[in-house]
């Protein structure tokens, strides 16, 4: 099976667009650093009463001279998941950078707007400058049959995340899952 209709099974909802990227190399910080400030702005506009109560009042810098260092996004995905461990030191592969923006959209939309009670969608301009940056995935994988194996099992993590409804249902094996925003 094509690495494209892998992606496109496992993530049914995702843009077919966003999953057919020719000449993404070049671009995946770009396009990750882009995913990652909209969250975190967006996350410090609309949900900071309710993080302030879960992570106290500094929940949105990182914690200087901390041993954690943890920005908003990883705490808010230690704390959703229940995960103490570092659920977001894992994931180095390049290859699923483009896939943070889903992942993140559905566990925030799954998880914290049941307590902001409105839908997290990105922004039309938002989208605009995300998908400035993705065009086609199938080339930057076709040349490495090894690398395409690799792929397989952490797509399959992501998958079930991204169905997963509660957390009493989120029984993931997080380490066939890789995402690090401090390399970003």
């Amino acid at each position: 099976m094509e690495m494209e209709d892998t992606l496109v099974e496992a993530l049914p909802d995702a843009d077919p667009e966003l999953l057919k990227m020719d000449d993404i190399t070049s671009n995946f910080k770009n396009l990750s650093k882009n995913c990652i400030n909209f969250i975190e702005q967006r996350l410090e506009g609309k949900c900071s009463a309710y993080f302030a109560e879960v992570f106290g009042k500094g929940w949105y810098s990182r914690e200087k001279g901390s041993d954690e260092n943890m920005t908003c996004v990883e705490k808010a995905f230690n704390y959703l998941t229940g995960e103490t461990e570092e659920l977001i030191s894992y994931m180095n592969q390049d290859y699923l950078r483009p896939l943070i923006k889903l992942l993140i959209e559905r566990l925030i939309a799954t998880y914290i707007d049941m307590a902001i009670k409105k839908p997290f969608t990105l922004k039309e301009n938002e989208d605009k400058i995300i998908n400035r940056d993705v065009d086609c995935f199938h080339s930057y994988i076709s040349d490495s049959f090894e690398w395409k194996e690799d792929a397989m099992e952490p797509l399959l993590a992501i998958q079930k995340i991204l169905t997963t409804t509660s957390l009493e249902e989120f029984d993931v094996d997080l380490s066939m899952i890789t995402i690090t925003f401090d390399d970003l």
